[in-house]
């Protein structure tokens, strides 16, 4: 890890921050972030993808640019704001890229991954589309639950008016799709705007406040109930 590696208890790191995010020697992408075996990461690479299989289960978050992305043979268009997932250990890349490309970079769980909850064809991509069209949750008709794949839960959530939500029993990141407002997380408050990464431990009370009537945000929650060790 490197020493320009943040710990918590940061809570929120922008586009502007993980843009200018110093490069660890012999890697292609700087690492903001960990958290037991999370790690977050940004990546933006120019010209051509050389990156090789990856030892964690990783999701992407689109922040910006469009081309293709190639995951165990399968080609998909990507734009702004998708969602992307690749097991442990799949060929992936990105081919065709817009020059301002760039991505946030969730890996989390053991080296080999998390074995997949369920059966079925996988499915690599989910678009802001595809989130805002899913079934709202039984529990939270704030929340859709898109994906699992062994502790992890892939959701979009997009309250209005007022956030009631609680504390959760795991470790969570937030990627702010539209709009901006007040993020309060264990006692202290944060501005947020669209692009945003936001940490919340397992346990922690966590709300948006005076938010905009666009907020909408993708959440990974990953991990054992009460959280992995920081």
């Amino acid at each position: 890890m490197s020493d320009d590696t943040i710990l918590a208890p940061k809570w929120r790191w922008t586009l502007a921050e993980a843009q200018a995010w110093p490069l660890e020697p012999g890697r292609a992408s700087p690492n903001l972030f960990r958290h037991g075996t999370l790690n977050l990461r940004w990546y933006a690479p120019r010209g051509r993808d050389s990156q090789t299989p990856h030892e964690q289960d990783e999701i992407y978050v689109v922040a910006s640019g469009r081309g293709s992305f190639l995951v165990d043979r399968v080609r998909l268009p990507f734009g702004p704001g998708d969602v992307l997932f690749v097991p442990a250990g799949v060929e992936h890349r990105f081919e065709d890229f817009s020059a301002d490309f760039g991505t946030w970079v969730v890996f989390w769980g053991p080296p080999g991954g998390e074995t997949a909850d369920g059966g079925g064809p996988r499915r690599w991509r989910w678009t802001v589309a595809d989130a805002e069209a899913a079934p709202r949750d039984a529990e939270d008709p704030l929340a859709a639950r898109l994906f699992d794949h062994g502790s992890m839960n892939l959701w979009w959530y997009a309250p209005r008016g007022r956030d009631p939500q609680g504390p959760h029993g795991q470790d969570e990141v937030y990627v702010v799709e539209s709009g901006s407002g007040t993020f309060f997380v264990e006692g202290r408050r944060e501005p947020f705007g669209p692009g945003d990464a936001l940490f919340v431990p397992a346990g922690a009370e966590h709300r948006f406040e005076d938010f905009t009537d666009d907020l909408a945000a993708w959440v990974v929650f990953w991990g054992p109930a009460g959280g992995e060790g920081g």
